[in-house]
């Protein structure tokens, strides 16, 4: 109690910045309250704008002690009126300003005014990125206040990252039915669609009709739903921004053997002498450990996800996926000179490296051929990819878009021109997508936002919304085209307005979508 007691003072002020940022908490109960859920009974508070904010509301059992490394277990019943006014801390993580714990697994809900048993409102469900190793369902940039003004009941809840969340290991195998360990942030997130399967109702929600918004490795996670057999018919629409599973080279997800020889070698850094002995060790020991990416634990993943889009084995949901202009991930981001950029392109790409070299060339303009190579490659091959394996006949649609869309900064906060913080960066449309552009100044004033950078993040939110309520993200005087592998188009967004263009890099697709990394020399390390 004393620890729930200091968190919740600790992020008063940060939640009141977070939420005021957007519309300011009334000291008023939500009408209907209190809402009848499957724990127990629990009340929230009312926003200016007449939006329903329940905030940290248990839908596993913390994850400590024993349950540490175990898939999420039910929450424990309630007696009384349980009041959900509070972010929930993060899971454990580094680099955060936010409190954070391991008791977690929380998640926050926005619902508008009209939202009333009954209403059957859809629901967006967001999984939160940074690399499975951080992030938060409580970031002023993932809340929900705008979203649900527009007519969708917005959750978002945490999932375990790092060692936390994806440490496998063959004794854990063994504790597990399905002989299956390392996926324990995935299963959160699973666990996340569940409760909103079972109590989205009771605020007004039709849990026929949820979508699953995902950023970074939340949109890897958002793929990993779709292509999971275990969330089948929990969700019926996806949006993808920035990452998929479905990768280029060697894919995000490690073998289920790799996945527990980092455990095994985990357990050896702690001297632990078995997993009872790790479960009673300190957070902080564990936190300083290696976790993640996910794995193919051959139960939540059965496969890799490229494999199973590829089969067409997938959920069958509709589709929304894109990029940004300016990412990409690996070397090439980083080349200082036509000489640099071509030894990058060898030492990663051996003997596809001439070809990679004469499609981007190592000319004048190396630095943003590079970049193209970079982008194509990585994001532009792994978006294609989700695209491609939904778009087959006779499934639902798939749509792919691509944002160009600057920040404008105070000039304290100004990065150098040039650099790639001054461009289309990874990250730099998701809140525009959420309407939460304001949440960048919540803490203090980084963003000098525009009336055009308002409105942008007005209409991409309204086709989020459109998406969530029909499968399509067309709105008024913006068409989306499907995705058609034959002729393949995407929307082109920003500032200036939005246009239908070719998808980058579709000349070059036979390469791209065969290209191996290098294998690394006996003993060697790819660099």
């Amino acid at each position: 109690m004393e620890h729930r007691l200091f968190w919740l003072t600790a992020i008063a002020a940060l939640a009141a910045a977070i939420v005021g940022s957007q519309a300011q908490i009334l000291e008023r109960a939500v009408p209907g309250d209190p809402v009848n859920i499957s724990a127990g009974r629990i009340s929230g508070n009312l926003l200016s704008n007449g939006v329903k904010a329940y905030l940290g509301i248990p839908f596993a059992a913390p994850p400590v002690g024993d349950l540490r490394w175990k898939e999420p277990q039910p929450v424990r019943p309630w007696k009384g009126v349980r009041e959900a006014l509070a972010l929930p801390p993060a899971c454990m993580q580094t680099g955060t300003a936010e409190p954070i714990s391991e008791d977690c697994l929380y998640l926050n809900l926005w619902a508008p005014a009209k939202a009333n048993v009954g209403a059957r409102l859809p629901v967006v469900v967001y999984i939160y990125g940074g690399g499975f190793s951080r992030g938060s369902a409580s970031s002023p940039l993932v809340t929900g206040a705008h979203l649900a003004a527009k007519g969708v009941i917005y959750v978002a809840g945490n999932y375990r990252v790092g060692p936390f969340g994806f440490l496998a290991h063959p004794d854990l195998n063994k504790e597990n039915p399905h002989n299956a360990s390392g996926d324990y942030g995935l299963l959160d997130q699973l666990a996340v669609l569940k409760w909103v399967h079972a109590n989205i109702a009771r605020f007004g929600g039709d849990p026929g009709n949820v979508t699953v918004v995902g950023h970074s490795a939340g949109s890897v996670s958002a793929s990993a739903l779709q292509a999971s057999p275990l969330a089948a018919g929990l969700f019926q629409k996806d949006m993808g921004i920035s990452a998929s599973g479905l990768t280029w080279e060697a894919g995000v997800f490690r073998s289920k053997e790799a996945a527990e020889r980092d455990g095994v070698m985990v357990q050896e850094a702690l001297k632990a002498p078995n997993i009872a002995a790790m479960r009673a060790m300190s957070a902080d020991r564990i936190l300083a450990q290696r976790g993640g990416p996910p794995s193919v634990d051959e139960w939540y993943m059965p496969k890799d996800p490229k494999d199973i889009f590829a089969a067409g084995e997938q959920n069958d949901v509709a589709s929304f996926v894109g990029f940004t202009r300016d990412e990409g991930y690996g070397a090439f981001m980083a080349v200082q000179s036509p000489d640099d950029y071509v030894a990058a392109a060898r030492r990663s790409y051996g003997e596809s490296a001439d070809k990679l070299l004469e499609l981007y060339p190592a000319n004048s303009d190396f630095r943003h051929n590079a970049q193209l190579a970079a982008r194509d490659i990585t994001l532009g091959t792994a978006m294609r990819r989700w695209a491609m394996g939904q778009a087959s006949p006779g499934r639902k649609p798939a749509y792919v878009y691509m944002t160009t869309i600057p920040h404008h900064y105070t000039p304290e906060k100004a990065p150098p021109p040039g650099s790639y913080e001054s461009t289309a960066f990874h990250g730099s449309d998701n809140a525009f997508w959420l309407d939460t552009i304001d949440g960048y100044n919540a803490a203090g004033p980084t963003r000098r936002w525009t009336s055009a950078d308002h409105m942008l993040a007005d209409r991409m939110s309204d086709m989020l919304v459109a998406f969530a309520k029909t499968g399509s993200p067309d709105i008024p005087g913006v068409i989306v085209p499907r995705y058609n592998s034959a002729d393949e188009k995407l929307l082109a967004i920003d500032v200036n307005g939005v246009r239908v263009v070719s998808f980058p890099g579709h000349e070059n697709v036979p390469f791209l979508h065969g290209l191996k990394i290098a294998e690394r020399p006996p003993g060697g390390r790819r660099q």
